[in-house]
């Protein structure tokens, strides 16, 4: 297989970071990120949501078949289109995983047990997402797990030009509850974390002071 672009290897990088990519394609991916510092902490970054976010599912097993009738019923009610390619693929693997959680709490683990059998597993609370959004105009999403401590993880399609965001976690008066500054990298930006204490709103600007986008935390 042809030595990777940097854009083709960021298109990857999700399944890669999933373990789901095989053959040639993983062979190129793993010999193109030995070259390039970029794309290695790209997927670093995904690698380490995607173990943050196994920690939050149970440890059951679903039915047969169960996480590919979630992969299609995401397919079905259409994704926002919020940028480029490996973001859609991006956020569509995240809702894939968050879905499956909330149906085991929503669902499917509290009807797994059977008179005098084991109760399941206690399961942590569903991760919540919701849109970041500039207006009517979806810029990225954002997801928080309500469990203590609490976690939130965002994505964002940056404005052209910017090299860097900066993040306001709000509190409900308004206030500055922490900052955060999220580096720009081929048109995107991503960060994850602890959840400041009192959060209710997230804004993103850039170096100038621009919105950029923003949302009201699920569940504040």
């Amino acid at each position: 297989m042809a030595e990777l672009s940097c854009d083709t290897c960021r298109e990857l990088a999700p399944e890669l970071a999933l373990g789901l990519l095989g053959g040639d394609e993983r062979a190129a991916a793993l010999a193109h990120l030995q070259t390039c510092e970029r794309c290695r902490d790209d997927v670093a970054a995904l690698t380490s949501l995607h173990e943050r976010m196994r920690a939050l599912v149970p440890p059951v097993e679903p039915p047969a078949g169960f996480e590919t009738r979630v992969l299609s019923r995401l397919a079905e009610a259409g994704q926002p289109r919020v940028g480029r390619p490996w973001v859609r693929r991006l956020a569509l693997v995240a809702a894939a995983m968050f879905f499956v959680g909330a149906a085991f709490v929503g669902g499917w683990v509290a009807g797994a047990a059977t008179p005098g059998t084991a109760a399941a597993p206690q399961v942590r609370p569903a991760v919540l997402a919701v849109a970041l959004t500039a207006g009517d105009r979806p810029v990225g999403q954002l997801f928080i797990e309500p469990a203590e401590p609490s976690w939130i993880y965002l994505y964002v399609n940056a404005p052209s030009g910017s090299a860097h965001l900066k993040c306001e976690f709000l509190r409900h008066d308004g206030s500055s509850a922490s900052t955060a500054t999220l580096t720009v990298r081929s048109g995107d930006a991503h960060w994850g974390g602890p959840s400041p204490a009192g959060t209710t709103d997230v804004r993103l600007t850039d170096e100038t002071g621009g919105f950029v986008g923003g949302a009201r935390v699920p569940g504040s």
